[in-house]
């Protein structure tokens, strides 16, 4: 099952407010700041209220949705692959996730210094 990337949703409003205060920006998402706060430490805000976040983004949704294994287009890409064995495939899309979440954390932690 996908699953929601939290991470990616609380950089972008972080992006968009820029030096505005989360009190600022509520009024204008239509969100109680304290559920924008808890949205940008990293916890899941209700349907109501993330549809608004996404609206105030004018981001799609579904582009916040980390796909598994059995859904991912790099993955299925690369078992399709003539003359790559399953197990190649599986152990690429390891490295390749492994790399990319070491590029999040990264980026994480460079915002936060």
């Amino acid at each position: 099952m996908p699953e929601f990337d939290r991470k990616r949703l609380a950089k972008a409003i972080r992006e968009k407010r820029g030096d505005r205060s989360l009190r600022d920006i509520a009024p204008e998402v239509r969100v109680n700041y304290s559920t924008l706060s808890r949205v940008e430490a990293g916890r899941y805000p209700d349907v109501v209220n993330l549809v608004l976040i996404f609206a105030w983004l004018k981001a799609n949704p579904a582009d916040y949705f980390l796909l598994d294994n059995d859904h991912d287009p790099l993955s299925i890409q690369l078992r399709a692959s003539q003359g790559m064995s399953s197990e190649t495939a599986e152990s690429l899309m390891e490295v390749i996730r492994a790399v990319y979440g070491q590029i999040l954390e990264r980026a994480d932690d460079q915002e936060k210094s």
